[in-house]
């Protein structure tokens, strides 16, 4: 009901902007959220003003960008682009307002922010016992949000654009493409429920293993959204091994591509798992990633106090490989299991979802490439083709593969060199690491950053790295990209001189 009227809404709107339009959508939800999250577990003390009026200002200025801005029935790649990267800012921005209420300082509310909706859960409070639930809630509900937006984005949005395909390294980013067809948003509000449907689950079996219901529910919002925040400042630490299973099943379905899941729903088979090879391959290399963490534990010396200290390694390699992060206790560990891990977030799970990394997709074709070349250099009459989801890839998509790969570590460089400058109490190692959990969206499982005095400025680099991580880097990289803005002005003027 809801949709339908915010469609008969826009489709009276006289001007058309499609960065406005969707704003107007996103400051929407966002007000909707804090009016619900706040108005039933009520604000902290002395916030009830800031917070209300807040909720009620963004849901006022999402209704007049709505009645005043429509969707054109055809937008340009490249306005598609910049709307996805200006977007998910506004939505940091417009998250922060909690924060900045309840008296956290501006820099340390819009980390938090950021650290939500792009799902990476690296968190600057040091006490979370003594937050009010209505804190906890909003923290893993920003999270939770930044997960399905990033999925619809990239299911559903950028298909239509062809971004990561045919579109990224050609002319055709200022072709126009049909947006927002009946079909689309049906399949978003299905994948939103689906979505919604999964949190619902693991929250009502947490809650049933005698979990408190509102720790119960953040802990399913973060596992749901790959965020990995916390409630406690143990993380989860204390939690019984039961508990910690129902996690780790759902942080394996959350890395999980949506669109399998959805299909094997609605059809009531198991057939779509076991025709996803990226599944397969993602099962494999979890499996992979535990047994390399044992071996190396195993040959440090560290020693296993039984079953739950086994069960909780296997736990936290999961957290780390999903790029979930919940925080473990790494102090009698050796460096090169953190190294390890480190290397291991850089990968990720399955496209389509909340996952942040390269993906395993990326890294199936990469590994081809690379397979086929070792090949061509020993049989140079052999003929080789590259397969997605067997067929012949989209050499355009092999080629973004690539390119995004080779963005990603120059990044993640660049960002240690910067943190490693602005700090004097990491070592570079540890800002190798911190670059690579900010930018692969792993957040502060590999160590205890609330301890570590960060500074407004790193604070700036790790938002930054957040921001390029969650949109796939290549997004971000276009729209810091001076000749994409002139592209932009330019397509502006060709559009006036010929309407």
């Amino acid at each position: 009901m809801l949709n339908e009227f915010l469609q008969d809404l826009s489709s009276k709107a006289p001007f058309q902007s499609f960065p406005l339009h969707v704003g107007g959508y996103v400051l929407l939800a966002i007000g909707i959220a804090m009016t619900v999250c706040f108005g039933i577990m009520g604000c902290p003390d002395g916030t009830a003003a800031a917070i209300g009026g807040s909720s009620a200002a963004l849901i006022v200025i999402g209704l007049a960008l709505l009645m005043a801005f429509r969707t054109p029935d055809k937008v340009i790649p490249l306005k598609g682009v910049a709307t996805v990267s200006l977007v998910l800012l506004l939505a940091c921005v417009s998250g922060a307002i909690p924060y900045l209420a309840y008296g956290l300082a501006p820099m340390d509310a819009v980390f938090e922010s950021v650290s939500g909706f792009t799902t990476t859960g690296i968190t600057c409070i040091e006490d979370l016992e003594s937050m009010p639930g209505s804190m906890l809630l909003w923290r893993s509900l920003t999270g939770w949000l930044g997960g399905i937006g990033f999925i619809c984005v990239f299911t559903l949005f950028l298909t239509v654009f062809g971004l990561g395909g045919r579109y990224l390294f050609s002319s055709d980013l200022l072709s126009e493409s049909r947006i927002f067809t009946n079909r689309m948003k049906t399949l978003a509000v299905r994948f939103a429920a689906l979505y919604a449907a999964i949190t619902l689950v693991e929250a009502v079996i947490l809650t049933a293993l005698g979990n408190s219901f509102l720790d119960s529910v953040c802990l399913s919002m973060s596992t749901a959204s790959t965020t990995g925040f916390a409630v406690a400042d143990d993380e989860v630490v204390s939690l019984d091994m039961a508990s910690k299973a129902v996690i780790a099943v759902f942080m394996v379905i959350a890395s999980t591509n949506l669109i399998t899941t959805f299909t094997a729903v609605t059809k009531r088979s198991l057939q779509p798992f076991r025709e996803d090879s990226e599944l397969r391959y993602m099962l494999v290399w979890f499996a992979v990633v535990i047994v390399l963490l044992v071996i190396l534990l195993s040959r440090a010396g560290y020693s296993f106090d039984g079953f739950d200290s086994f069960f909780d390694t296997l736990f936290y390699a999961l957290s780390v490989a999903t790029t979930t992060g919940f925080v473990a206790d790494y102090v009698n560990w050796p460096e090169t299991a953190v190294i390890f891990l480190s290397i291991v977030g850089l990968i990720g799970g399955c496209s389509n979802s909340a996952t942040g990394g390269l993906k395993i997709h990326r890294l199936k074709l990469i590994a081809q490439v690379i397979l086929g070349t070792v090949r061509l250099s020993t049989s140079p009459n052999a003929v080789y083709s590259i397969k997605d989801h067997g067929k012949d890839a989209d050499s355009n998509v092999v080629y973004s593969s690539i390119i995004i790969a080779v963005l990603f570590l120059i990044i993640a460089a660049i960002g240690a060199g910067a943190i490693s400058l602005l700090t004097n109490t990491m070592d570079f190692s540890s800002s190798i690491a911190l670059s690579i959990a900010s930018l692969s969206t792993v957040g502060s499982g590999l160590f205890e950053l609330t301890a570590i005095e960060l500074g407004p400025w790193i604070q700036l680099v790790l938002c930054l790295l957040m921001w390029i991580g969650r949109l796939e880097v290549i997004m971000a990289v276009l729209v810091l990209t001076p000749g994409f803005w002139k592209a932009w002005m330019m397509s502006g003027i060709r559009r006036i001189r010929n309407p």
